[in-house]
């Protein structure tokens, strides 16, 4: 008799387990569809097409909980989880990227990124061209021919280089790498800080998860996340 109960227990238990999971929002890439000019965005959670009527798209990006779509005029970004569009009004971007909690956006001299805590879009104005922008859920990044700016999104705050010309740069989840002819700049997310090795002289470099590699014409610098250090081999 005990048996058989405890069968039941396991069974009941397992059948509100699967009820919860089937109930529960499950969230792949963002359903987006754009006919002429009418964008529409598949809200799971609504179960329903959320419409952007009278927009023409030139380009847009979907990501698990976002939709960005812009034109020569203006950008919408679209978030599931809170199931509203933000506009961002007269920005003449030319390019777009999603992560699930950041976006940027960027027209030749300013770059806006989105920040979902905020809900809002935070710009930076650049006196060079931007010639690359990518992002992570913890930060947005922007290169011009003579700096490197990057959103915080722990910091709420755009921080930067000004005029260090670089040659190289790299970035991941935790680290943000740039290089030019004589030195190497790590922004480290863990600090929320820069960390320089000077006058090493870098011919390339690359990040990893836990460290930062950049090599010379005979050494290996390498910067640990633990230990928030640079420190270095012979090849």
């Amino acid at each position: 008799m005990l048996k058989g109960s405890w069968k039941n227990l396991v069974l009941g238990i397992s059948i509100i387990f699967l009820t919860i999971l089937l109930s529960s929002p499950s969230f792949a890439e963002v359903n987006l569809f754009i006919d002429k000019n009418t964008v529409r965005v598949y809200d799971p959670e609504l179960k329903n097409w959320s419409i952007l009527n009278d927009f023409k798209p030139t380009g847009w990006r979907t990501g698990n909980y976002l939709a960005l779509v812009w034109n020569k005029n203006h950008a919408y970004i679209y978030d599931v989880r809170i199931h509203q569009w933000h506009p961002l009004l007269d920005c003449n971007p030319v390019n777009g990227v999603v992560r699930n909690t950041l976006a940027i956006v960027w027209n030749p001299n300013r770059a806006y990124a989105y920040d979902v805590n905020l809900r809002q879009w935070v710009p930076k104005d650049t006196i060079d061209t931007i010639t690359a922008a990518n992002a992570t859920d913890s930060f947005a990044t922007i290169v011009t021919v003579a700096s490197v700016y990057l959103y915080d999104a722990f910091l709420k705050q755009w921080v930067g280089l000004d005029d260090i010309d670089p040659t190289g740069w790299a970035m991941n989840e935790n680290f943000l790498l740039v290089w030019n002819s004589e030195n190497a700049y790590v922004y480290d997310l863990s600090l929320h800080q820069w960390a320089v090795a000077e006058g090493i002289k870098p011919q390339s470099g690359m990040v990893e998860p836990q460290q930062v590699v950049v090599y010379t014409v005979d050494k290996i610098f390498f910067y640990d996340r633990n230990t928030h250090r640079w420190r270095a081999t012979y090849r």
